[in-house]
């Protein structure tokens, strides 16, 4: 008998300990890498959405507060306010007014007390400034048959006084009442200037000073008479008396006017131009 011989097929092919493992912990690798870049790109991703949101909130803040600074800030609503003036076309002056002042000219002896009376006059007799109310701020009225002497009481001065004139007045002073006292007045120099009727005047206040010696770089103040009395050439009065025109006049300002209202004067007198 034969013996069966036991069948001898071919052995497993054995397997390496812990290759399983390694590609387990491959994958798990893998899908950790894959999570942290997912997470890091989700990060980046949400910086810069609210980086972009926080530009958009920014600008659009800047926006508000243009648009609130805009909105608050007042549009210029003063309106621009020009001197309105007119021309006065009178029978002796013309001048330039400002809105609602006026000039009032009086003829043949009318409008002044300073005329001998009994006298029949032809001419430009007095001369008057109103302002806006109506009141009289400036008066020139014309003079004859009155007079005085030759003495001065009261000298004054500015810094561009010709020393010579001030030394003959007081000479004059001297020899003529020697005995009288004298008094020699500096004027202060925040004075304003203009031509009356061609003739340089300054007004410091409401006090006017002429200057009585024209024609040199000089300003020389009358005093006493000259103070008061004034012969302006480019206006005048005749009386039946006397074969010439007379052209002295006194000139004072009146009833206090304002400071405002001293240098619109100023413009109007330094406006006034014969017609004579």
């Amino acid at each position: 008998m034969e013996e069966n011989s036991p069948i001898q097929g071919a052995a497993p092919t054995p397997q390496k300990k812990g290759g399983g493992m390694k590609l387990v912990l491959i994958g798990a690798g893998f899908v950790i890498l894959l999570c942290i870049i997912c997470s890091l790109t989700g990060v980046i991703i949400y910086l810069l959405s609210d980086s972009s949101e926080t530009d958009e909130d920014n600008t659009s803040t800047d926006n508000q507060d243009q648009q609130s600074e805009a909105t608050i800030t007042p549009t210029p609503t003063t309106p621009v306010v020009e001197d309105i003036y007119t021309t006065f076309e009178g029978d002796a002056v013309t001048a330039e007014l400002p809105a609602d002042w006026e000039i009032i000219e009086y003829f043949d002896g009318d409008g002044t007390d300073m005329m001998v009376e009994g006298v029949t006059y032809e001419g430009l007799t007095s001369l008057e400034v109103l302002d806006d109310t109506g009141t009289v701020v400036f008066e020139m009225d014309g003079v004859n048959g009155i007079g005085g002497v030759g003495f001065c009481d009261e000298i004054f001065t500015f810094t561009d006084t010709d020393p010579n004139y001030t030394s003959d007045i007081e000479a004059n002073n001297t020899a003529t009442f020697p005995a009288e006292p004298y008094n020699v007045i500096p004027l202060a120099e925040t004075y304003t200037e203009f031509e009356l009727l061609g003739i340089n005047v300054r007004r410091l206040g409401s006090d006017l000073y002429w200057d009585i010696e024209p024609g040199d770089s000089y300003f020389d103040p009358g005093c006493g008479l000259s103070h008061g009395f004034h012969e302006i050439p480019d206006v005048y009065f005749t009386d039946a008396g006397y074969a010439f025109d007379n052209h002295t006049y006194q000139a004072n300002i009146r009833n206090n006017p304002s400071a405002a209202k001293l240098l619109l004067l100023d413009d109007i007198l330094d406006s006034l131009v014969s017609s004579m």
